[in-house]
């Protein structure tokens, strides 16, 4: 065995080949003196901050870390703020890679020279047109001296094109997300790998393109390619990379939940043929043993649980003999020779290709194809290593999406507030951190949500994320047969991933009919900057969340439906969660401001309980390109009808004389007058306008001309040859030649039963259960709570009853879903878990013969559809999402009484992917509640048949 001190010079000698794969990437902190720029450095660099005196001139911090996969050096530099060295500064705008723009929440005018003096001098100096940008209000630690609001800072962003963020280098409150999300945005610029190592810039533009190509594969089982990997070095580097950055990541990913790692087996296939170096680990394993047990201890998720839990590792090398090495926590690491063939490999060669199988033995995992390409460099001495995945598409290998998602993390406090007053009624309204509606979600394709809500009312809480498709994971879906409530004065924190999503969305409370009350919000998920949008980047974006509101609070209302379901009506329709201009019960309307000549996407969204709407812009035209994360053909429309649930993205240019302009929505079936309060109205006002907006409100289609809306429903189209979360084309995966596994019909009506008034489905009225379906179906098969394919998927019960309703949905089959209206009112209908393609609209009955008149082109995907009175809608639907999904009526009153269902899709190949197992804080309620004294079973509603 080597010295230790032998080694260590051994492998300095090699540190040419370590230092070309860091990538070397230079940032600027700019923004007034005292603002906390230095702080905030040094909260990054060391995690700690001190008072710190104003930097004069110009100081410097390096970092080396690891961001999504690659391994990156970062030169920050910490500006003056002072003007008196403004000249001192202006060459290091020069070829800065990203820049950070700080100002101080409690000091509005560091926050008025952002766009006034630095926004300016970036412009002027930066000679990097692709330059990230992030704009970071800094010490959020004293909120109670706060002056500029977080609306401010977002809008600013905005205008700006840049990220937005607030923090405290004192807390170190998001220090570490401001750099991690600048640094990711860096990488997705191909243009500012320039400066980074050959080899590296190599294999990132090698990642990206074969990124592409596996978010493009096929469903249904297809084979697609991960991603490849390529290294030009030796041995020491290239083990720091494996086994940091991939050994440890796959141990941790294997099964996520602890407690299910008991007795777990992992194979590892690791078939490499490397020039020995005098002091190789393969020869004694004392160094590969440290070198293994440094990552696996670092790893927060090998706890002591981990029992029994061994990972071999199988090495094609020259080495006799077996070395086992004992890593802390109950993890045993077996290393394997290539010479043992009873383990039932085949044999690796220098120059050949072969195809070994990984398993993990345990249900979390599928089968994993592992391609070794060898090949070796003898004039350079070194060795070429070209490393191929291929999986199944029923399964993407977590540590490949994460290398394409970044980790946002939120913390909620939500609460009642009787001071907001959206109209000059004092009710309870729930805002999230102060803010009604709440802040906004805003994230791109495969990021990873982590939202921990603490639950600061009176009664319990859950939030569900309208249109989110929460992949192999319904155990984050936030409504009642998924999750157990947060109770009050409790957090719970949901992690979710928005994964191969694009879209407009938003969030709400799901239960005990608090959406009446607010507590919803936005939420977008953006393209990587790697797939090409559909159109021109607009100017800005703008969020719309337009709903009807109560005067009553929402309790009040809730009671009322008890009884009187039909009589409760909303009074109002609020923008933004303010009141419509001019109206005498507002206490504040809507506005936006926009400059003439440029254009905009505004996000709309109906956020209500009852009423769809028409939208639309005096004097302007909107292009529709996107509802709920399908881009659409675009067409130009004058108004557009939104539905309760739905969300869409318009673009709208400036393109009038300069002056301020009404936008509306007006509810559709309903007779109303401008003083009604139910044309939700705000104010377009472009910059130069002289005057504010004055004169009628613009007219719109008759409220009762249904034909017209359905045409308008119809006429929305799927773009076929956009790229939205994957690079290919939306319309690769299309429904022209399908076969219908299954089909439901399902007619929405109103029932007495009990001597209540109910809302029910094929007259079977939803029964909610203290006990969440979902847990009922891990630990117990569902016995004793609910009953499978009871309920009457194609007919109507002649009797209504209460029920649990549960149907199960073919695992990848394609499903009919045809929603029956039989009231006089608009309904509309959404399934958590997937997006399915809207095929047809009709009146009356419906029956097979309407499928002749399908649109099975180009139909539009989405997760809510309208369902218009005494007609039917029909979609379509692939469930390759194994879970326990609702499928609900969108309206708000009808959901509460009881118009949903839920779908179980469940895969029993042993093979292919799963659901995720429940999560590491899973809460436990109903009959499985740790303290509970409830019976073995729930008392369920017997149904009627």
């Amino acid at each position: 065995m080597s010295s230790p001190s032998k080694r260590v010079k051994d492998d300095a000698s090699l540190s040419s080949s370590v230092l070309s794969m860091w990538l070397c990437r230079q940032i600027l902190l700019i923004g007034d003196s005292g603002v906390g720029k230095s702080s905030l450095l040094l909260s990054f660099i060391s995690n700690s901050v001190r008072d710190l005196s104003p930097t004069i001139g110009v100081d410097f911090k390096i970092k080396k870390l690891t961001v999504g996969g690659k391994r990156l050096k970062l030169t920050i530099w910490d500006t003056a703020g002072q003007e008196r060295f403004g000249t001192l500064i202006s060459s290091y705008y020069r070829g800065a890679h990203g820049i950070i723009l700080v100002y101080d929440v409690t000091r509005r005018e560091t926050f008025e020279n952002l766009s006034d003096i630095w926004a300016k001098e970036v412009e002027l100096y930066s000679t990097n047109n692709d330059c990230i940008k992030i704009l970071v209000g800094n010490k959020v630690d004293r909120d109670s001296e706060r002056a500029v609001s977080r609306e401010e800072g977002m809008a600013l962003a905005q205008e700006h094109k840049c990220s937005f963020l607030e923090c405290s280098a004192k807390t170190s409150e998001n220090v570490l997300q401001c750099f991690k999300e600048l640094t990711l945005q860096m990488l997705e610029v191909p243009s500012l790998l320039e400066n980074g190592s050959v080899v590296v810039k190599q294999q990132i533009m090698k990642e990206k393109q074969v990124h592409q190509a596996t978010r493009g594969g096929g469903r249904g089982g297809k084979s697609i390619e991960g991603e490849l990997v390529l290294m030009e070095t030796g041995w020491p580097d290239l083990l720091e990379f494996f086994l940091e950055d991939l050994l440890s990541c796959l141990i941790s990913i294997l099964c996520p939940n602890r407690r299910c790692n008991m007795d777990r087996k992992v194979d590892i296939y690791v078939p490499l043929e490397l020039n020995w170096h005098p002091h190789s680990p393969f020869q004694g394993g004392e160094v590969l043993g440290s070198r293994i047990r440094a990552p696996l201890r670092k790893n927060a998720l090998l706890k002591a649980e981990n029992k029994n839990v061994v990972i071999t590792v199988f090495i094609s090398a020259c080495h006799a003999g077996r070395d086992v090495f004992a890593v802390p926590q109950g993890i045993t690491m077996t290393i394997h020779n290539s010479g043992e063939e009873e383990m039932g490999r085949p044999p690796m060669g220098m120059e050949c290709v072969k195809e070994i199988e990984i398993k993990q033995l345990a249900h979390s995992l599928a089968s994993v194809n592992l391609a070794t390409w060898v090949g070796q460099n003898k004039a350079a001495g070194i060795n070429t290593i070209l490393m191929r995945l291929t999986v199944s598409a029923t399964l993407l290998v977590v540590f490949l999406a994460r290398a394409s998602g970044i980790d946002i993390f939120l913390e909620w406090n939500v609460a009642l507030d009787n001071t907001i007053r959206p109209v000059a009624v004092e009710q309870p309204v729930i805002t999230i951190n102060g803010m009604f509606p709440g802040p906004l979600i805003n994230a791109t394709t495969n990021d990873f949500i982590h939202v921990n809500v603490f639950n600061k009312m009176d009664e319990p809480l859950l939030f569900t994320w309208n249109g989110i498709q929460q992949r192999l994971n319904s155990w984050q879906d936030g409504v009642s047969a998924t999750n157990c409530p947060i109770l009050p004065g409790t957090n719970w924190t949901y992690a979710f991933q928005t994964k191969d999503q694009i879209g407009s969305y938003f969030y709400f409370p799901s239960i005990n009919f608090l959406k009446a009350a607010g507590g919803f919000g936005p939420i977008r998920v953006n393209n990587r900057n790697v797939i090409a949008v559909p159109f021109p980047k607009p100017e800005a974006e703008f969020d719309l969340l337009i709903g009807d509101w109560f005067y009553d609070s929402y309790n009040k209302t809730r009671s009322l439906m008890e009884t009187m379901a039909d009589a409760v009506t909303p009074d109002v329709i609020l923008t933004n969660g303010k009141g419509p201009y001019g109206h005498s019960s507002s206490k504040a309307y809507e506005s936006f401001t926009v400059t003439k000549g440029k254009t905009y996407r505004f996000r709309i969204s109906n956020v209500g309980s009852a009423f769809s709407f028409n939208f639309r812009i005096q004097n302007h035209t909107m292009v529709l390109v996107e509802t709920e994360g399908s881009y659409t053909n675009q067409i130009t429309l004058d108004s557009l009808d939104v539905h309760v649930g739905q969300s869409y993205s318009v673009l709208v240019t400036a393109d009038q004389n300069e002056a301020d302009y009404y936008f509306v929505a007006s509810p559709l079936l309903l007779n109303t007058s401008s003083s009604s309060g139910f044309d939700g109205a705000g104010v377009l006002h472009y910059s130069n306008s002289p005057a504010p907006v004055n004169g009628p409100l613009p007219g719109g289609p008759d409220p009762f001309d249904l034909d017209s809306s359905v045409n308008q429903a119809r006429s929305i189209r799927w773009n076929l040859t956009a790229g939205a979360a994957r690079p290919n084309r939306q319309g690769a995966f299309n429904v022209t030649n399908i076969t219908l596994s299954q089909t439901f019909i399902l007619d929405g009506l109103m029932a007495e039963i009990e001597g209540s008034q109910r809302y029910a489905v094929n007259n079977v009225s939803y029964y909610t259960l203290n006990t969440p379906l979902k847990l009922a179906d891990h630990f117990v098969n569902g016995s004793g709570v609910y009953q499978l394919d009871w309920f009457p998927v194609n007919s109507v019960n002649s009797k209504a009853s209460y029920g649990v309703s549960v149907v199960t949905g073919v695992h990848k089959g394609w499903i009919e879903l045809v929603f029956v209206n039989s009231l006089n009112t608009i309904d509309a209908w959404h399934l958590d878990g997937f997006g399915f393609y809207v095929v047809g609209f009709g009146n009356g009955f419906w029956g097979p013969e309407a499928r002749k008149d399908y649109n099975i082109f180009d139909p539009v995907v989405r997760s809510t559809v309208q369902v218009y009175p005494n007609g039917w809608t029909a979609v379509y639907a692939f469930l390759d999402n194994p879970g326990m999904w609702n499928l609900r009526s969108q309206s708000l009153k009808n959901w509460y009484l009881g118009q949903e269902l839920y779908i179980r899709v469940f895969d029993p190949d042993p093979n292919p992917a799963k659901e995720r197992p429940p999560p590491s804080n899973l809460l436990l309620c109903g009959i499985f509640a740790p303290d509970s004294e409830s019976p073995a079973s729930e008392p369920v509603p017997v149904p009627s048949a």
